[in-house]
């Protein structure tokens, strides 16, 4: 059996391997070995273990790149669920991803939208921005009032000041003297210069703000080469 296998680094320094050959598929009885079958695989991850509660939080802020999209659709119903439970404090539901291929969104769009109406059935609002980097692909999702599809790179100061203005809005809408459970952003882009300017955007808020929101815990994942 021919196998090809790939270290993976994460924040959590997680070892994986990934099977790749068809002669492993067919041996593990994925594709029929009586046929001259091929089967097109994606493979993607490993992310590292989320150690943070992120349905603590009164807002959810998700950033994914490419196919880690899938990596903020598993925190998405996550957050979801626990709403189901009644075990969330979250509020609002941010979520962004930035891709060069716009036909990626076709098979992730449905998913989304299945959370999407389930968080809303639980008072939860949901915003979705799609940042397209590239004239790749062909698609045109179908418009709906949660979803904008911008035509360029995202900015991540302005990812932390909507999140600010978007707790602080659910904060006095409220009018509550309850303290705020604060903003959780999580984020798996790629890279460690994205992470860093996360970091960084995320310590540009003042003091005073900090306060008011609750505070705002950053997650990243980092799985390129540096």
């Amino acid at each position: 059996m021919e196998s090809q296998s790939s270290d993976v680094k994460s924040p959590h320094n997680l070892r994986v391997q990934s099977i790749s050959s068809a002669d492993t598929k067919s041996e593990l009885g994925l594709i029929d070995s009586t046929y001259d079958s091929q089967l097109l695989v994606s493979i993607e991850g490993p992310y590292g273990h989320m150690y943070h509660d992120m349905k603590s939080h009164e807002t959810v802020v998700l950033i994914g790149a490419g196919v880690a999209c899938t990596f903020v659709m598993s925190l998405f119903e996550e957050v979801v669920g626990s709403a189901l439970k009644a075990s969330a404090a979250t509020r609002n539901i941010l979520i962004y991803w930035t891709l060069r291929d716009i036909d990626m969104v076709e098979f992730f769009l449905e998913p989304i939208r299945e959370n999407m109406r389930m968080a809303q059935a639980m008072d939860i609002a949901v915003q979705i921005k799609i940042h397209v980097t590239s004239t790749i692909g062909i698609y045109k999702p179908r418009p709906f009032r949660e979803l904008t599809i911008i035509q360029r790179r995202i900015d991540l100061k302005e990812v932390v000041t909507e999140a600010v203005n978007t707790t602080l809005a659910e904060i006095n809408a409220l009018g509550r003297c309850d303290p705020a459970c604060g903003i959780g952003i999580a984020s798996a882009s790629g890279s460690s210069s994205f992470s860093k300017a996360l970091r960084d955007a995320a310590l540009s808020v003042d003091k005073k703000t900090f306060t008011e929101i609750g505070g705002l815990t950053v997650h990243t994942e980092i799985f390129d080469n540096q």
